[in-house]
């Protein structure tokens, strides 16, 4: 343990600010109609998975059938075809292949937020994610030039080309590739939360594999764990916890790996959005503060005790048991 920090929790996380329109985060299965009305998609279940890459995931789900038929146009939708999940009404889906890649991303991003505070599998995670984040480019390329549509992508898409989340995210896949790490520890903060605000903690560089809840569990019964709080928890809503934060030159020299793939993955599906709009099919784009807000990349990367135990607020009687 090296310094004393007090601070908020996320006021290191950048904010986007690009103002972006389309989805909102408490609509997120019910996509925009053309005419701007909303609608209940049918294919998408109750909200009822815990994190956001687990809803978007969903929304994004590809339903494939077992083939396609040849030279179809992209407009009303027969009963054996690829719907397109990134549009607003059910058509078939002219770059089926990288919509599907794009969810596979957010699929494995699902498990990545999952398993984020151990480090083994957030290597493994990672590993995973830029494989399948950089291919999605890849894949929508070929799939352009299949459809005779190449020169319209290149007036359009150069943004995308040169855009630094998608280059950073190949970089990282291409340095891999090469059997080269590019994990070397975390920056954690241990200490005490309210919510999962940062309040009063100690920082640290942890280089090895040790999981989030083991420094958790030795921060609370040190010495210095009995001193800030005491074991009936009598502050209602402040617990220990530890804030994880990994950072990885590859993807960005300023941000966290969870800031700057969740960058990545939004670029991606700006990508594909674009790409639509050469069929003239539209599709609405995801809202930063979905994925990049502090509040937001808290639910990740802050490890609370009532996460390792559940049942805590009850022994602690913040709430009554049901």
């Amino acid at each position: 343990m090296s310094h004393i920090a007090v601070s908020k929790c996320g006021e290191s996380a950048a904010r986007c600010g690009r103002g972006r329109t389309g989805l909102r985060l408490s609509d997120e299965t019910r996509p925009r109609t053309a005419q701007g009305s909303w609608h209940q998609r049918k294919d998408i279940g109750p909200n009822v998975y815990r994190s956001d890459a687990d809803r978007i995931e969903i929304a994004l789900k590809v339903e494939r059938t077992a083939d396609r038929t040849p030279g179809r146009t992209w407009s009303a939708v027969p009963s054996r075809m690829v719907i397109c999940q990134l549009a607003s009404e059910s058509v078939e889906c002219p770059l089926p292949a990288a919509e599907d890649r794009l969810s596979e991303s957010f699929h494995v991003a699902r498990r990545f937020d999952a398993e984020y505070h151990e480090p083994r599998a957030f290597r493994f995670n990672l590993n995973s994610l830029v494989t399948a984040l950089s291919s999605v480019r890849e894949i929508l390329q070929k799939e352009i030039e299949r459809t005779g549509r190449i020169a319209d992508w290149n007036r359009v898409s150069g943004s995308f080309k040169q855009g630094r989340w998608l280059n950073a995210i190949k970089r990282a896949r291409n340095t891999t590739l090469h059997q080269r790490a590019i994990f070397d520890g975390s920056q954690v903060e241990i200490g005490l939360y309210r919510g999962r605000r940062h309040k009063l903690s100690i920082g640290a560089k942890v280089p090895g594999d040790t999981h989030s809840r083991v420094l958790l569990e030795k921060w609370v019964n040190s010495d210095a764990g009995k001193l800030f709080l005491d074991p009936e928890h009598t502050a209602i809503g402040e617990q220990y916890g530890v804030w994880r934060r990994y950072h990885i030159k590859e993807l960005s020299e300023t941000e966290d790996v969870l800031t700057a793939s969740r960058r990545g993955l939004i670029r991606a599906h700006d990508m594909l959005v674009a790409a639509h709009r050469l069929y003239e099919i539209e599709a609405g784009q995801l809202p930063d503060d979905l994925f990049i807000s502090p509040e937001r990349l808290a639910l990740v990367s802050v490890l609370l005790e009532s996460d390792v135990d559940p049942q805590l607020p009850i022994k602690w009687r913040w709430v009554e048991p049901e």
